[in-house]
């Protein structure tokens, strides 16, 4: 089963009319910040380079839409 676009529980609630449910991906360029310890500039960098999606000590301060790759009715 394909979870990208179910949310982890959260469902928003449907509309009253007829519009339809759509999972669009979405290709951007975002730049953040993220304050990290390290013992020198290397290993601040080798730390950064494993930030997730989800790390939550991201701090976005530009988004910028590059392509809307997919778009699917769910």
């Amino acid at each position: 089963m394909e979870t990208k676009c179910l949310g982890a529980g959260s469902y928003p609630e449907p509309n009253e009319s007829d519009d339809k449910y759509y999972c669009v991906e979405i290709i951007a360029t975002i730049k953040a910040y993220k304050h990290i310890y390290a013992k020198n500039e290397e290993e601040a960098y080798e730390i950064a380079k494993m930030t997730k999606e989800n790390d939550y000590d991201l701090e976005t301060t530009e988004f910028s839409i590059e392509e809307i790759s997919q778009i699917k009715e769910i």
